[in-house]
């Protein structure tokens, strides 16, 4: 059951099921086909002796079926996001 004033018929505005939506396609960064990997190692600098990652928060497009593409959430382009590698006592 979805909350009163979201409640979306076939007479619906295509702008107003954009604005419910968990993505909004228009700010799609980048499309991935099914060949692209996520969960990749994240590469990091050293400042001071302190790891630095950098995580990018993206919209992609993303193909998880041959022909089935979906407008999702994605960190440095990869969907599961990347590996960050840390150790106990790592700063």
């Amino acid at each position: 059951i979805m909350p009163q004033g979201m409640i979306m018929d076939r007479d619906t505005p295509a702008d107003t099921m954009r604005d419910m939506a968990a993505t909004d396609p228009r700010l799609v960064a980048a499309s991935y086909g099914l060949t692209a990997k996520g969960d990749q190692d994240l590469p990091f600098r050293m400042e001071n002796g302190i790891k630095v990652f950098e995580l990018r928060p993206s919209v992609v497009r993303w193909q998880i079926l041959p022909d089935v593409a979906v407008d999702a959430y994605a960190y440095n382009g990869q969907i599961p996001g990347p590996r960050i590698h840390i150790r106990q006592g790592d700063r």
